[in-house]
C-alpha cells in the first residue's frame, strides 16, 4: 500500500489518467495548470474558466470511493472566496471517480453533494450503483463535454 492506503494499481491508473489529461489539454486549447499545492486536486483552464478536478480511484470491483469532508469544505471556501473577489474568472469544481484510466464518473460539485452519504468520522462514502450511469464517461472527450468549458 502506498500513501493514504493507495495501491500501486490505483496510483498507475491516476498517473495514466493525468498524463492523458495533460495531453488532451495541450491538443485542445486548454491549460493544464497542475496539482494544487499540498492538495490532491488538479486545475485546468480555458478562457477565464478554471476547473478544479478532484481525482479519486477505486480498484474494487463494486466501485467504492471515500472522500474527506474537511478537504472539500476547505476547497469550497477557497473557490467561494476567489469567485467573490475575482470577477474576471470563474472557478468550478468537479469530482472524477475513476475505475480505469479511461472510464469512470464525472460529478459536478452539486451532483456529488446529492450522492454522498453522511460522513463517517469525517469521510464521505460513495458506492457505485445504477443511478451512476448518467455520470459515466469513457474518455476525455466525454469529460470535457460535460464540463462545458468555454
Amino acid at each position: 500500500m502506498g500513501k493514504r492506503g493507495r495501491t500501486e494499481e490505483s496510483e498507475d491508473i491516476r498517473a495514466e489518467f493525468i498524463n492523458d489529461l495533460k495531453e488532451y489539454c495541450k491538443n485542445n486549447g486548454y491549460e493544464f495548470i497542475g496539482r494544487l499545492p499540498k492538495r490532491e486536486e488538479y486545475s485546468i483552464s480555458k478562457d477565464k474558466t478554471f476547473h478544479v478536478l478532484s481525482i479519486k480511484v477505486s480498484t474494487s470491483e463494486s466501485g467504492f470511493w471515500g472522500e474527506n469532508e474537511k478537504r472539500f469544505k476547505e476547497l469550497d471556501e477557497v473557490i467561494k472566496n476567489n469567485n467573490k473577489t475575482n470577477k474576471s474568472a470563474i472557478i468550478e469544481m468537479a469530482i472524477i471517480l475513476l475505475k480505469t484510466s479511461k472510464r469512470g464518473y464525472l460529478l459536478k460539485r452539486s451532483e456529488f453533494n446529492d450522492l454522498k452519504k453522511s460522513p463517517s468520522r469525517g469521510e464521505f462514502k460513495i458506492n457505485e450503483n445504477n443511478s451512476f450511469s448518467k455520470y459515466e464517461f469513457d474518455g476525455l472527450n466525454n469529460i470535457f463535454s460535460r464540463l462545458e468549458v468555454k
